[in-house]
């Protein structure tokens, strides 16, 4: 007997790395099809992501299309193409950077959940 499995729906907050809104807006435009977070959450195919900007409060839907976990950001980087999660920014390199503080950034509690649970790369369409 096949059990039907109801797509959950998670709220998601965007801070900003150098200007308002400018992650946000990668996500809208269609440039970051990878979201990353802490591997802490139960995220499936075919969940709906709720995306809210902590800056202007917008908001965007969108669909998960695959959920990679990994145990570290590096591992994931090896894996993942990192313009898809952070375009612009330039190299895998500078992407382990932004990580790194994050780490600090985003207080103890971040800094934790990474180094203990890994990370999980989130396919968004």
């Amino acid at each position: 007997m096949l059990k039907s499995v109801m797509a959950k729906k998670w709220v998601l907050r965007f801070a900003s790395y150098k200007t308002p809104d400018d992650i946000f807006n990668l996500v809208v435009n269609g440039q970051k099809t990878i979201e990353t977070r802490p591997n802490t959450k139960d995220f499936n195919v075919g969940d709906k992501l709720v995306l809210v900007s902590m800056v202007s409060k917008r908001k965007i839907e969108k669909t998960i299309s695959f959920v990679h976990i990994y145990k570290s950001p590096k591992e994931m980087l090896e894996v993942e193409d990192f313009n898809k999660i952070f375009p612009n920014i330039g190299s895998k390199e500078k992407l382990l950077e932004v990580y790194e503080i994050a780490k600090t950034k985003w207080g103890k509690k971040y800094k934790n959940e990474l180094e203990t649970f890994g990370i999980v790369a989130i396919g968004i369409k």
